[in-house]
């Protein structure tokens, strides 16, 4: 459940992400994603816009650390080689 202090978290970080339209490159990536490591939808669109984000970035030098608590989800970034980092995990 969101509780206040979680909502107003990510209001004060909302302009601090980067955001990603739903395009057809972001749709290919994510049905490349999807078939190669099993994932379902959502996940795969996660993955999938990482992809193409990370590629954007690597251009600049810079890496993208992928952030997951879905096991097969943070299983298929690592496979893809992202530094996968767990919020839940202590």
């Amino acid at each position: 459940m969101l509780t206040e202090a979680m909502a107003r978290r990510l209001r004060r970080d909302w302009s601090g992400l980067y955001h990603i339209e739903m395009t057809s490159g972001v749709l290919e990536a994510a049905l490349e994603v999807a078939d190669r490591e099993a994932l379902k939808g959502a996940d795969a669109i996660h993955l999938g816009s990482a992809l193409i984000v990370a590629e954007v970035l690597r251009r600049r030098a810079t890496e993208l650390v992928f952030v997951a608590s879905d096991r097969e989800l943070k299983q298929a970034a690592a496979h893809a080689g992202f530094v996968v980092i767990d919020p839940a995990e202590k």
